[in-house]
Parts: C-alpha cells; sequence; structure tokens
C-alpha cells in the first residue's frame, strides 16, 4: 500500500491551483497580483518577486468530519455505525459532495509598469484536486439493508499537476477604459482520473455489489499499472522517466469600466484553455463487481481499521480492462469574475467593493459573492475586510498590505475555515468549509 500515498504524495506536492487567485486581494490597495483576478488591473510599479512571491493555499470542501464522524460514549464512530440515527447522518450531507483542492506556488515573477500600459512575466507551479460523492452512495450505505439497491448516479474525482509559464499585458485605452489578457503556456506534469456514471449499488449479508460503468486514466509523473484484470500499485510507474505528461494553452481576458469618478466596473474570463494529456494509460470496467468491507473504529483517540485491507479488496474486485494508451484533451476549469468598486468621494482612503466569482468544475463547480471595504490611511498600508455567501457556506475574508520602500507584503486569508478538531493529532475542519490562506512578497524598481 505504499505507492498508493506516494501517488497521493506526488499529486499533492507538485503545487497549485487552477488560476483562482486571493479573491479578497481584489479590495485591497498596493497588492501587486490584483491582476491575476482581472488581467486588466494594472500594476502601478515594476515588481519582481521570487520563491514566494505569491502563495495561495485554497481547499474548498461541501462535507466535514462531523458529517461522518459521531461521538459514541468514550470512543468515535461513523456515521454508518447503528448508534447514529439515518435521519441526523443524512441530514449533514449534500445531494452532491464535493471536495476542491487547489494550491498555488508562484516561482518567479515580473512586471514592468509604464504610463498606460503594463507586461507581466510569471513562472507558476501549480495543480487542481476535485471529487463528487452522491448523497445516495451514503443513503444506501446508511439505510440500504439487503435485497435493495440504489442509483449512485456520477461519481468523479481528478488531480493534475502542471507547471505554467505566464505573460500579461495590459493597456488604459482611455481615462475610462482599461482591456487586458494573460496567455499561459502550460506543461502538464500529472493527472490521474476516475469517471463512472450510470452507477448502481447493492448489498446482501456477505457482500457489497457495484453495478458500474467506470474509466481511469493517467499520464505524466503517474503511469498506473494492472495485473490479472486489477490495478496493481506495486506495478504503478512514478517520476520523471515517464517523460512530461502533456502540453497546452490558455488566456484570461479582463476589462474594467469607470463611467463615473470613483466608480470602477470589472469583468474577466481566466483560464480558456486545456491541455493536450499525451500517453494516458486507460482502463474501465463495466458490469457488476462485489467486495467484502472492513470495520474502521476510533477508540480513546486511536485509529483501529483495516482499511489498506479493504481498499485492495476493493480495487481488486473490479476487473479493470487496459484500453491502451490514448492523447487527451482536457478543458481547464473556467472562472468568470465580475465586481464593482466606489471609492468614497469625501475620504480616497476608503472604498466599498462587490466581488462575485463563478466556477466551473466537472461535479465540482462554484460560486462565490461577496462585499468588501478597504481603507488605506496612507500609502504605505492598506487593510481590507469583506463578507459574503459560497457555495461552501458563509465566507469572511481580510488583508493587509505594507507598501515600505521596495518592499511590498501581503498577507491575508479568503475565508474563516471554522471549528477544528484533533483526530490523531491531526487538525481537521469539523464542517464543511472554504480556506485559502495567501502569502505575498514582492520588491519594487
Amino acid at each position: 500500500m505504499k505507492k498508493i500515498y506516494s501517488v497521493l504524495f506526488i499529486l499533492l506536492i507538485c503545487a497549485g491551483a487552477d488560476a483562482q487567485s486571493f479573491r479578497t486581494g481584489y479590495f485591497l490597495d498596493n497588492y501587486v497580483f490584483r491582476y491575476r483576478i482581472n488581467p486588466a488591473i494594472n500594476p502601478e510599479e515594476s515588481f519582481f518577486g521570487i520563491a514566494v512571491s505569491n502563495l495561495d493555499l485554497q481547499n474548498n470542501s461541501t462535507i466535514g468530519v462531523s458529517s461522518l464522524l459521531y461521538p459514541n460514549g468514550g470512543s468515535i464512530v461513523t456515521g454508518l455505525h447503528s448508534s447514529v440515527d439515518a435521519n441526523t447522518f443524512l441530514s449533514n450531507l449534500s445531494e452532491v459532495n464535493a471536495l476542491n483542492l487547489d494550491e498555488s506556488i508562484n516561482i518567479l515573477s515580473l512586471g514592468f509598469a509604464k504610463e498606460n500600459h503594463a507586461s507581466t512575466i510569471e513562472f507558476n507551479v501549480r495543480s487542481t484536486a476535485g471529487a463528487s460523492l452522491p448523497y445516495n452512495l451514503f443513503a444506501f450505505l446508511k439505510k440500504g439493508g439487503t435485497n435493495t439497491s440504489y442509483n449512485i448516479g456520477d461519481i468523479y474525482a481528478s488531480a493534475n499537476a502542471f507547471a505554467d509559464l505566464v505573460y500579461g499585458y495590459s493597456h488604459q485605452i482611455s481615462d475610462r477604459l482599461s482591456i487586458g489578457a494573460r496567455v499561459h503556456a502550460l506543461i502538464g506534469l500529472a493527472s490521474v482520473n476516475a469517471n463512472g456514471n450510470e452507477n448502481s449499488i447493492s448489498m446482501n449479508e456477505q457482500e457489497i455489489s457495484i453495478n458500474t460503468n467506470l474509466a481511469l486514466s493517467s499520464a505524466g509523473l503517474v503511469q498506473l499499472g494492472f495485473s490479472d484484470g486489477a490495478i496493481d500499485l506495486d506495478k504503478t510507474v512514478l517520476g520523471m522517466d515517464n517523460g512530461m505528461g502533456g502540453f497546452g494553452a490558455s488566456i484570461d481576458l479582463g476589462a474594467i469600466y469607470k463611467p463615473v469618478d470613483g466608480l470602477e466596473l470589472s469583468f474577466s474570463v481566466n483560464d480558456l484553455g486545456g491541455i493536450s494529456w499525451k500517453n494516458n494509460v486507460n482502463a474501465e470496467a463495466y458490469g457488476a463487481h462485489s467486495f467484502k468491507g472492513g470495520n474502521i473504529t476510533f477508540n480513546g483517540g486511536n485509529v483501529t481499521s483495516d482499511f489498506e485491507d479493504t481498499l485492495d479488496k476493493f480495487i481488486k474486485s473490479f476487473n479493470f480492462k487496459s484500453t491502451g494508451k490514448t492523447s487527451k484533451f482536457k478543458l481547464m476549469p473556467m472562472t468568470i469574475s465580475a465586481g464593482a468598486r466606489y471609492r468614497m468621494p469625501f475620504y480616497e482612503g476608503l472604498s466599498t467593493g462587490l466581488l462575485a466569482t463563478f466556477h466551473t468544475g466537472k461535479y465540482t463547480s462554484w460560486y462565490d459573492v461577496r462585499f468588501g471595504a478597504t481603507v488605506s490611511p496612507a500609502r504605505i498600508i492598506s487593510a481590507t475586510a469583506n463578507v459574503g455567501v459560497t457555495s461552501f457556506g458563509p465566507s469572511f475574508g481580510a488583508a493587509f498590505n505594507m507598501h515600505l520602500g521596495p518592499l511590498n507584503l501581503t498577507l491575508g486569508i479568503d475565508s474563516y475555515i471554522g471549528k477544528i478538531a484533533k483526530l490523531e493529532k491531526l487538525s481537521v475542519p469539523l464542517n464543511k468549509f472554504q480556506e485559502n490562506i495567501h502569502f505575498g512578497l514582492a520588491f519594487s524598481f
């Protein structure tokens, strides 16, 4: 089972997120990387940044640990345990239970600002990961009983890591209108995808049976191995010997319009494009599959489980058929943003704003609408806070920027992750959550 942890490690460590950036930064004065939200925004000064110039760690989920684990005397049990009422367990789940993991690391950034135009160059390492589990899957496991079948629809999981070289250009056409674009050259590093549709599940006294149409693919740093019709993690090949996963391109487009003095309207579409993944290892499994599961219990802070054995049995129960290697073009998740900012006529250092964001993703789309206020009592300092509603619940964001000489430092969060609990010394969110921690450091010249 060590192989599966290696696969997960490569996918998570390779890096960062789809181009959805630090949304609270839209409201913040002096924030160097506002052009990431809308490429029509001109940086005020030329700048450069290395290694940690723009770090975003973004994770969202419509399901938290408290939806899955429940106290039972001196121990903690899963929601499937007989001591947990079915209505209590299922009421904490959504029709589609989605998880998004988006991380972004900026390796190098350069900006060249002129009077009415600016150019930017970036090199980033990014990744996207998403998964979706249907409500009926949990409903069956909780209430199913023998000789009962549930339609669990679509099951989806995807993880992709890639390098991103970006050139951006913004131009102020007039005092009222600015336009901009950013062109991305994408190098695919790793891709693993699983898609299943028209699935159903049933159970008898001894085993769980699944009738599915399931397809798997992998490319780049992760090449899945197969043996006797089952995924063989020991034969899975990891590392650079597999070569680059593929190449692609995308573009960001944006516009800023100022209908009256003090009011700024913003619209942008980011990540129009995709990556052509080459040498995808493909496999498919159709029909009925069955396995005998295992138990996972939590007692006194210790985890007792046969998880690895259960997972091995589950994987081996699918009679996967290798369908060879192919090239596949995969669209990037697209992000659409619309915003407005207004500077108060009685005090230029005070502004309010509204930002609406919609992010597309297969089974994992989300929206984010927030209202914020910013105060900048002097050019060297700016602070902002915002509240909003999102697909993952209420949101609160805040950020602080200090511009002292050539140093431009930004610290902030897009949202509060909520209540945290300890599980096996690991901090985990109790409820559905959203989190984006941002650190930015650039030097003006």
